[in-house]
C-alpha cells in the first residue's frame, strides 16, 4: 500500500519540479520513498497533538481533548468545553504537513467531540472528519466511539471517500494504574480501486502515575499488515506552568521530546519533535483551550 502511494506520487512530483542536478532529485525522492515505506499517513489516525508527539506517539490513556485523536473513551472525563489546534511537518518536508483541530463538550450522559484533519499537499492529500460520543459507565470505566469520514485526492487518479469508525475503552484498575484499548477501522475497507485497504489497528496501553506530577505510558499497536509497534513516554509536571515530556517508539524507531506551557485564561501551548536517524526531525505545535479543570497536566 505504501509503495503504491510512492509510485503514484513520484510521476506527479517529477512532472511538477525542474531538478537542477541529480543530487537535488535524490534529495527530494529519497525522503519520499523512505517516508512512504516507513510511516506514511496513508489513512492512519493522527497523533494526539504535540503532547502525544512528545510522548512517543502514545495516547491510549489520555483523558483530555487529545483523546479525540487517540482513544475516544477518554473524552468521557471532559468536564468543560475544550479545544485544540495542532500542526506538524514530517521530517521538515513542506509537502508532508499535517494540520488538525478538535473540540469537545460535556453533555447529559457523556461528552461529544469533533475532530478534523488534513495531511499532504496538492498532488496528494487526505482528509478526516471524526464525530465522537463517549460515556462513563462507572467511576472507573468509560467507553467511546468515533465515526470517521476519510477522503483522499490524487490528481489524474481521482478521489476516494469512505466512512469507518474507531472504538475505545478505558479503565482505572488502581488509583495509580490506568489501561486503555481500542480498534481503528475494524471493517477493513478498501481505500482505492486497486483493492488497497485502509489500515486496521488494534491498540493496548497502560498509564502509571506514581505521583500527581508524573505520568508514564507504555503501549503496543498492531497493524494487521505490519509488525507490532511499541511506544511510550514520560510527562513530568515540573512546575505549575511547565511540563517536560520524552518518549520513544519502534517500527520505525523514533526518539521524541517536548514541553508544555500552561498560561492564563485556560490557554496552553505544547511544542514537540520526533527524531528519526535517517530522516531527521518532525516538529509539532499545539494550541489548547480548556476549562479550568481540563488543561492537561497528568492524564
Amino acid at each position: 500500500m505504501k509503495k503504491s502511494l510512492f509510485l503514484l506520487m513520484l510521476p506527479c512530483l517529477i512532472d511538477r519540479v525542474t531538478f537542477e542536478s541529480p543530487r537535488q532529485l535524490i534529495r527530494m525522492v529519497l525522503p519520499l520513498f523512505l517516508f512512504t515505506s516507513l510511516n506514511a499517513q496513508d489513512g492512519y489516525p493522527g497523533i494526539a497533538g504535540a503532547r502525544g508527539l512528545a510522548m512517543g506517539h502514545s495516547g491510549m490513556i489520555f483523558t483530555d481533548i487529545h483523546s479525540l485523536f487517540s482513544n475516544p473513551a477518554g473524552l468521557a472525563r471532559l468536564e468543560q468545553f475544550s479545544a485544540v489546534a495542532t500542526a506538524e511537518q514530517r521530517f521538515l518536508v513542506q509537502e508532508m504537513r499535517q494540520i488538525s483541530a478538535a473540540a469537545g463538550l460535556p453533555v447529559a450522559g457523556g461528552a461529544v467531540g469533533l475532530r478534523v484533519q488534513y495531511y499532504g499537499f496538492d498532488l496528494y492529500n487526505e482528509q478526516q472528519i471524526g464525530l465522537t460520543y463517549a460515556r462513563r459507565l462507572s467511576e472507573s470505566f468509560q467507553m467511546g466511539a468515533q465515526f470517521i469520514y476519510f477522503g483522499n485526492r490524487i490528481p489524474s487518479y481521482g478521489n476516494r471517500h469512505l466512512v469507518t469508525f474507531q472504538f475505545g475503552l478505558q479503565a482505572q484498575l488502581f488509583p495509580q494504574l490506568q489501561i486503555g484499548a481500542g480498534v481503528y477501522n475494524p471493517l477493513r475497507l478498501e481505500r482505492s480501486q486497486e483493492g488497497e485497504l485502509l489500515p486496521t489497528l488494534f491498540s493496548l496501553g497502560i498509564g502509571y502515575t506514581p505521583s500527581p506530577q508524573l505520568l508514564m505510558t507504555l503501549e503496543a499497536e498492531k497493524d494487521i499488515d505490519f509488525p507490532v509497534r511499541v511506544k511510550g513516554g514520560v510527562e513530568y509536571h515540573i512546575t505549575e506552568p511547565l511540563l517536560l515530556r520524552i518518549g520513544a517508539a519502534t517500527n520505525p524507531s523514533l526518539f521524541t521530546f517536548g514541553f508544555g506551557l500552561r498560561l492564563k485564561n485556560n490557554i496552553g501551548i505544547d511544542l514537540a519533535s520526533s527524531w528519526h536517524q535517517f530522516l531527521g526531525f518532525t516538529p509539532g505545535i499545539s494550541l489548547l483551550y480548556a476549562g479550568s479543570n481540563n488543561i492537561p497536566a497528568g492524564n
